[in-house]
């Protein structure tokens, strides 16, 4: 009989530290999360999160704010004081200098005697697209070549797309197509500007995704009235300048003329080969003839 006289008081005893012990588990909570899970060098980095005590939230609590760069240097360190609703944010960037990789962001708050701890990772990422046209000028007829690289955290990416636009000088699009890079990570275009191009300057966009990392560049070309053929000293006027070009290489022709490997004349000169046929001769006169005395306007 004793020992049955033992056991509820027993049982009562085991209760009451099972009470206690759940009573002392921490009810402070802390959250923290950024916006996307990398970002591109330079770009704002958004950070936020909630501050709670069981399931009410915590007003004006004081958080504080770290940020780690992949070799666990710190990098940023605030004080963060949460709103009416136990919510923070913070928007920082970091430096066009900040090593590429997983960055931590770490989180605490002590309220009540208790402290909450939390962490999260992002990356850094460096995504570049490269634009360049052959030339800063052409004339309308003229061919324009353009082209660049996708470059990810220092490595060339292959079989990548390029969002591709051309813009005249009144903001209109006169050209809009998808690229895709080769296998060295670059991309390349030619066209031919329209007998009705605009005059003026004219912008190439330029625009790619990788993963979260977007890369955007741009570039400007002008473009000027068409060139007069017979004008080959480029001064905007055909004159006995640009007859004098053709006649001191008449009769001349350039390499592998007549045969292929054969060396040009040694009074050879391409400008004035007008007609790209390898040979100087009546019909490059012609084209100078054609167009004695007249200017670009």
């Amino acid at each position: 009989m004793a020992n049955l006289r033992v056991f509820p008081l027993i049982f009562l005893m085991f209760t009451f530290f099972v009470v206690i012990t759940g009573n002392t588990s921490s009810t402070l909570s802390i959250t923290v999360e950024t916006s996307k899970p990398s970002y591109n060098i330079c770009e704002p980095i958004i950070a936020y999160g909630i501050l709670k005590f069981g399931d009410s939230a915590i007003q004006n609590g004081l958080v504080a704010f770290e940020v780690q760069d992949p070799d666990h240097s710190s990098v940023i360190t605030l004080t963060l004081q949460t709103d009416t609703n136990g919510d923070y944010n913070v928007t920082f960037e970091l430096s066009e200098y900040a090593p590429l990789g997983t960055y931590t962001v770490y989180v605490s708050s002590t309220y009540e005697n208790e402290t909450a701890t939390n962490n999260a990772t992002f990356a850094v990422n460096q995504f570049i697209i490269t634009i360049e046209t052959d030339k800063t000028s052409y004339r309308i007829g003229e061919t324009v070549y353009v082209g660049g690289k996708l470059v990810l955290n220092n490595a060339l990416v292959q079989n990548g797309l390029v969002a591709f636009e051309v813009q005249n000088p009144e903001y209109s699009s006169i050209l809009l197509i998808t690229l895709q890079t080769n296998s060295n990570g670059t991309y390349e275009i030619a066209f031919k500007l329209p007998d009705d191009s605009k005059l003026g300057n004219y912008t190439v966009y330029v625009s790619s995704i990788c993963g979260d990392a977007k890369a955007v560049n741009n570039t400007i070309f002008e473009v000027l009235r068409r060139a007069l053929s017979g004008d080959i000293d480029g001064n905007g006027v055909v004159n006995i300048y640009d007859l004098y070009i053709v006649a001191k290489a008449f009769g001349s022709h350039g390499p592998d003329i007549p045969n292929p490997g054969d060396p040009p004349s040694k009074n050879w000169n391409a400008i004035a080969d007008l007609d790209g046929n390898g040979l100087v001769n009546i019909s490059d006169l012609f084209k100078v003839a054609k167009d004695w005395g007249k200017t670009i306007e």
